[in-house]
């Protein structure tokens, strides 16, 4: 006689089915929320054709709004009297640098800008080393791109 009484259990297979449940659901869910705004889109009478690519910037256009973010930067930034007004000015020039579109043959004009502020953003806030890093970055790109100096 056994000491032990194996009963069939019929919960491996009770957690098999709710799994099964569960991806099922999941799947038809986000089927359907991805094939929902194209179908709105159609019933509303707009084809993914109508809709306008980002409008194309040329580089007079970059040149112009990257100077009006960079330029006052500069001069407000060497006249500031404390580091917590300089992190608000870097801070702001970021935020103001971000939404700018930019062409492909400035890319790397704006990554730089952006890694440089990030770099002073960074050493403002106590890192050590970012600060005349990235403000000896920042300073290089407005010598080599005469446009960016104020």
């Amino acid at each position: 006689m056994p000491l032990f009484h194996q009963r069939r259990s019929f919960y491996p297979l009770v957690i098999a089915i709710l799994t099964l449940a569960l991806g099922s659901l999941m799947f038809f869910t986000l089927s359907q929320s991805t094939r929902l705004p194209l179908l709105q889109k159609e019933r509303a009478g707009v084809r993914s054709s109508d809709v306008s690519p980002t409008p194309a910037v040329t580089d007079a256009d970059y040149r112009a709004n990257a100077h009006a973010v960079i330029a006052p930067f500069l001069v407000s930034y060497s006249a500031a009297s404390n580091d917590g007004i300089r992190l608000g000015l870097v801070e702001d020039a970021l935020a103001a640098l971000m939404p700018i579109t930019v062409p492909a043959s400035y890319k790397d004009v704006h990554l730089g800008l952006a890694v440089s502020l990030s770099l002073m953003r960074d050493g403002l806030r106590g890192e050590e080393g970012s600060l005349a890093t990235g403000y000896a970055k920042l300073t290089k790109i407005a010598a080599a791109d005469a446009w960016l100096a104020p």
